[in-house]
């Protein structure tokens, strides 16, 4: 069991339609004698409504108290209501409306009644976000010089709100650092640490702010595609002069740096006081978010490395122990040889130098994880008598005890009530309780010192054909209970059966020996129909031919649409093959019709004509035989955006099997997607779309520099109208994409994960100048870590809107990598001569920068 200690956290009110709506809640309930100020409802009351699930009721209750708290000063009443109040509207699934009220209402100015506000404002938000997700991922941002209502706020500007309201909790922390947790109860649910840590208002503001810069749902794409540009060492030994200069409400600043500003301040504080554990843990905060944050693996060693150093200086405090804990978590989380070794002398330390603190009980908790015993059982459908046929993926076990017990498996087939044809559950739990096994043997395992799992081959002792349960346990007398029992089927047989669906439809199964690969004639071959109501039904049986070993069954109407297997036996010799085969008709091939409908173009506005033409043609697909079909009435119909038919002619086709006509697009439908379909098959999509002519044209130029990886770059682009003058009132908004691209060979032989697709790196906005022109300067970054196979394509597309709304767009691609040449060579035959030396495909790669072709 991996112990753990509980962190600051809003939690639900305890009714279960808060905590279904997913609502923030208070610690606890309310006192239920206290009466606001002016008479107004009590708590109490509000308490037996929310119990009573009469939520819209509880919310006005609240409502009152907050404007009797609001008359007479008690902003500590007044906040305790205004937080109750967004609570229970929250619940009632107003996730947007909650939000928003709490925005529009009065915010008390005591410390400790706006920092509880705050802190509630800020899980509100990404509550809000989240229960909203697909809705708020398809809004564009608002350029607007007044306030900009919620509803149209894009996911960016939520967290960025969300963040706001943190920093102003965080420019309050020399005043929140004198109090206790305990100073707001009534919003937070005071953590498990022991004394000393993480028990002031300042770490708990401090860590609820980490919680949500550590959440990459809330980062913009470029943040979550450029973690590899940070300074990562930087960033893992922090550093705090540094960090007052980081601007924790800019957007464009990386989460993960604002977050290392945070705990750096934290850490420093503590420190400065004496507070050496609490510093620690601070410290231990940052490593558990950068490890899951940075990913590659060397990150992740210097993540530990640092660790490893820190700890050096404190092994005098208990908190060094969680340490320790820590750190053994992060060497097992390593996958190299060695590190389960490691990371259980690490903890063993820990829970050797202070037992009894709660660190100390993690790290032996993690000593037992290590050391747990673990195996798997699994074993061939069928295989020959003396064959490994036994597989066994274990760790820390010394040895394993067999029992195989022969179950007679025609007669279970017919008594089976579910598709599982072989024993399990308690049907194998009641075997191995009252059947004698026909065999019990023991085997050894190879020790597995590195504590990981590896795989061992087992050989039953010779057993008589037939099928068995082998039931594994590491106690010789296969108790229930702490021995976990795993089991496996296994047909010891020399039969085989290769089953097969005819083209005709009929089921054909050939009998072989598995030894020799002969064909097995006169075995008895059934097939069974899976029917778990009432039993699985044995639908036909016949011989297998002493020739080719082939047996085949046809279907009867009984058996159409319905599953089957197959049980067959010759001697001793039994096979099973329970894949779900059935039967099938293939239809008879008869003649289609079908058209190529054509159009005069693919986009139209309302009230122009569609002019078009169908080729009529008839034959059979399987023949692959297609003749037109002259002098015969053609339907055609033209389908809306909304798949409602606007109008229908039918004309005659000609000599040559075509037809023409026209249909007018009238005006007051859904624009979008429409279509031209025939009666007989086939169809023409086209668009139907209002627009107006352009009036001004983007362009990007070529730079003039040599591109670079990790160099800035810049490109110069412009906008001028058709009669000539330049834009130059208008926005510039630009994006960059990058996608990987792998040499052939990377897959198959370096077992390289595939790219997950163009990945946005940088976005940014420009100004037009005077003569229309603009200018867009970014890094191409890109990991040097991927090794110089790799090479990135690069796309940039600017956006230039003008006065007027009009917006147009430009792009240029560009490639990039680590080498500045790549060739390759090839021969052009697939074949070598005798006594010539064979020549081979080559890749050279030279120098550093932009790449082409040789």
């Amino acid at each position: 069991m991996r112990l753990a200690t509980r962190r600051f956290t809003f939690v639900g009110l305890g009714a279960a339609t808060l905590a279904a709506a997913g609502a923030i809640a208070l610690a606890r309930p309310f006192s239920g004698d206290a009466r606001a100020t002016g008479g107004a409802s009590t708590w109490k009351e509000v308490e037996r409504l929310v119990s009573e699930q009469k939520l819209e009721e509880a919310s006005q209750r609240a409502a009152k108290i907050r404007e009797a708290a609001r008359a007479s000063g008690d902003e500590a009443d007044e906040a305790k209501a205004l937080i109750r109040e967004v609570q229970l509207r929250t619940a009632l699934h107003g996730y947007e409306t909650s939000v928003r009220f709490l925005r529009d209402q009065p915010w008390p100015k005591a410390l400790l009644p706006r920092t509880a506000v705050r802190l509630f404002y800020a899980p509100s938000l990404v509550t809000y976000a989240r229960a909203y997700a697909w809705e708020i991922g398809q809004r564009e941002k608002v350029a607007s010089t007044g306030a900009v209502d919620l509803k149209a706020w894009t996911r960016d500007e939520i967290a960025a709100e969300a963040v706001r309201a943190y920093v102003e909790v965080f420019r309050d922390r020399e005043t929140l650092g004198g109090a206790k947790v305990g100073a707001l109860d009534e919003y937070l649910v005071p953590n498990s640490y022991p004394k000393g840590i993480r028990d002031t208002l300042r770490d708990a503001t401090a860590y609820l702010f980490v919680a949500l810069l550590a959440d990459s749902t809330f980062w913009r794409p470029e943040q979550s595609n450029g973690v590899f540009a940070l300074d990562r060492e930087s960033l893992v030994a922090g550093d705090p002069p540094a960090s007052r200069l980081v601007a924790l409400e800019d957007p464009s600043v990386h989460p993960l740096l604002k977050l290392g500003a945070v705990l750096d301040d934290l850490e420093a504080w503590h420190a400065g006081k004496g507070e050496r554990e609490a510093a620690l843990e601070a410290r231990l905060e940052r490593v558990r978010r950068l490890h899951a944050a940075l990913t590659d693996p060397s990150d992740r060693s210097l993540i530990r490395r640092d660790l490893a150093r820190r700890l050096v200086a404190v092994p005098d405090v208990p908190w060094w122990a969680m340490g320790k804990a820590e750190l053994a978590e992060l060497v097992r989380a390593d996958d190299r040889p060695g590190s389960l070794v490691k990371a259980r002398a690490l903890a063993l330390e820990g829970a050797k130098a202070y037992p009894r603190s709660i660190g100390g009980e993690r790290c032996r908790a993690i000593v037992g994880e290590i050391e747990q015993p673990e195996y798997r059982l699994a074993s061939m459908a069928a295989d020959g008598p003396g064959r490994r046929s036994i597989e066994v993926t274990h760790r820390n076990l010394g040895a394993l005890h067999f029992r195989a017990y022969a179950v007679d498996l025609e007669e279970r087939l017919s008594r089976a009530r579910d598709y599982n044809l072989l024993p399990q559950g308690k049907e194998l739990d009641a075997l191995v309780a009252r059947a004698a096994p026909a065999a019990a043997f023991q085997v050894d395992l190879p020790s597995t010192p590195d504590f990981r799992l590896h795989r061992t081959f087992v050989t039953p002792p010779a057993l008589s054909r037939g099928f068995y349960v082998i039931v594994a346990s590491p106690r010789a007398d296969f108790s229930t209970g702490q021995n976990p029992l795993r089991a496996t089927g296994l047909i010891v047989t020399d039969l085989v059966l290769h089953v097969r669906q005819a083209d005709d439809g009929r089921i054909e199964a050939r009998a072989v020996s598995g030894t020799t690969g002969q064909p097995a004639g006169g075995a008895s071959v059934a097939l069974w129909r899976y029917d778990w109501q009432t039993g699985h039904v044995r639908a036909a049986t016949a011989r297998s031919s002493a020739a080719d070993g082939l047996v085949a069954f046809t279907a009867v109407p009984d058996e159409q649409g319905r599953s089957h297997f197959l049980f067959a036996r010759r001697g001793d010799d039994v096979a099973l093959d329970p894949s779900f085969i059935g039967f099938w008709n293939r239809p008879t091939p008869s003649e289609t019709s079908s058209a190529l409908v054509y159009t005069d173009r693919s986009i139209y506005r309302p009230l122009q004509k569609v002019l078009w033409k169908a080729v009529v043609f008839r034959g059979r697909s399987d023949l692959a035989r297609w003749h037109v079909v002259p002098q015969t009435p053609v339907t055609l119909t033209l389908f809306d955006a909304n798949g409602q038919a606007v109008e229908t002619k039918t004309v005659s086709s000609n000599a040559y099997g075509s037809a023409a006509g026209e249909f007018a697009i009238p005006a007051g439908r859904a624009l979008g997607a429409w279509s031209v379909r025939c009666a007989t098959g086939g169809a023409a999509s086209i668009r139907v779309e209002e627009y107006k002519r352009p009036t001004f044209e983007t362009t990007l130029d070529v730079p003039k520099d040599a591109l670079r990886l990790n160099r800035p770059a810049t490109f110069r682009g412009g906008s001028r109208y058709y009669f000539g003058l330049p834009v130059t009132n208008g926005s510039v908004s630009w994006r960059v994409t990058r996608e990987a691209e792998y040499p052939w060979w990377w897959w198959g032989w370096w077992g390289g994960a595939r790219p997950a697709g163009a990945e946005t790196v940088a976005t940014g906005k420009a100004s037009l100048a005077a003569d229309g022109t603009f200018a867009v300067t970014f890094t191409p970054k890109a990991d040097e870590r991927a090794g110089k196979d790799v090479t990135y394509r690069y796309r940039l597309s600017a956006d230039v809107t003008d006065e007027g709304g009009e917006t147009r767009t430009a792009e240029r691609s560009f490639r990039l990598g680590f080498v500045s040449v790549k060739a390759r060579v090839e021969r052009d035959k697939n074949f070598f001569l005798e006594g010539k030396r064979a020549g081979g495909n080559a890749e050279l790669s030279r120098g550093g920068g932009a790449q082409g072709h040789v």
